[in-house]
Formats: structure tokens, sequence, C-alpha cells
């Protein structure tokens, strides 16, 4: 139909949406028998300037959705969103 000049383009078969929920579950329950510890909480953000990488410390509150919050120092909260972290370190 095309003339050999368009290739039709071939996709990855899509992750079932339950693995997804399974896998944010299992992250979160680990994370959940955490709360109260002090934590590093490393991220990036590549579409941005001034934060490609960041290192939150604080104890963690609570999760929310897909979304960590914080307590850092001087009474600063982080909310900070799944997709951005990288790795976690809990200070035990």
């Amino acid at each position: 139909m095309n003339n050999n000049y368009y290739q039709n383009p071939t996709f990855p078969e899509a992750t079932n949406n339950e693995q997804i929920y399974e896998k944010d579950k299992t992250i979160t329950d680990i994370i959940n028998n955490n709360k109260n510890k002090n934590m590093k909480i490393y991220a990036s953000y590549p579409n941005s300037n001034t934060w490609q990488t960041k290192i939150f410390e604080g104890t963690l509150n609570q999760i929310i959705n897909s979304h960590f919050i914080l307590n850092g120092a001087n009474n600063i909260k982080y909310i900070i969103n799944f997709n951005n972290i990288d790795y976690i370190e809990i200070i035990e």
C-alpha cells in the first residue's frame, strides 16, 4: 500500500495494568513499613535546568497515591513523585 516507503512501526507489548499496580503496591508496602524513619531519597528531573538530580533528606511522613511526603529540616515538607525517584536509602 505504501510502496515500501514507510514501514509500519512495531511497538513492544504493552505492560499489563495489573502488573503496574502490583509493582506500585509492593513499593508502597515496603516504604510504609519504614514510616517515621529517616531516609534519603535520590531523585532526578531530566527536564529541569535547576534540578537535574536532587537528594531529599528527612523523615517519611506518609504516602499518598504515587507520592511521598517527606518532612525535611526546618519544617520543610517535600512531596516527591514515584516517577522521579532513582533510589531510596533508609537510615536506621
